[in-house]
């Protein structure tokens, strides 16, 4: 079973001090979204969504140029990668057409599961590179 943290840990460095911080971000986000979503702000879903998704598309292209400027061999994939994250986390939008509670429940474990698998496993394949 892969591990999923929901806080930053420095078994998630690429020891990088940019993308370690955006990475840091990154949580804190998620970890907002997680409290509205426990407390029932639902006022406040659509706004931390939008800063979560706004955030990690920011975040993807800064690590895209980083390593661009290297020669990490897997820039295509990688970037593959970040493009069908994007598009899937899009699908969780349908939650502020049709309220349903467990959506945002599969968004949080998808993000949280997905984001600290990726680190662990794709962004230490570039951090040799930077």
């Amino acid at each position: 079973m892969a591990i999923m943290y929901s806080e930053w840990t420095d078994q998630l460095a690429v020891h990088n001090p940019t993308i370690d911080s955006q990475h840091k971000a990154l949580f804190e986000l998620i970890s907002k979204f997680e409290n509205a979503v426990t407390r029932g702000q639902e006022s406040e879903l659509q706004q931390l969504f939008d800063e979560l998704y706004s955030y990690t598309d920011y975040h993807f292209s800064e690590e895209e140029n980083m390593f661009r400027k290297t020669a990490f061999p897997l820039i295509e994939a990688h970037i593959k990668e970040h493009k069908m994250f994007l598009r899937e986390v899009l699908q969780f939008k349908r939650y502020f057409k049709q309220p349903d509670p467990q959506i945002l429940v599969d968004l949080l474990n998808f993000f949280k599961k997905w984001l600290t698998s990726h680190i662990m496993v794709e962004d230490q394949r570039y951090a040799p590179y930077l």
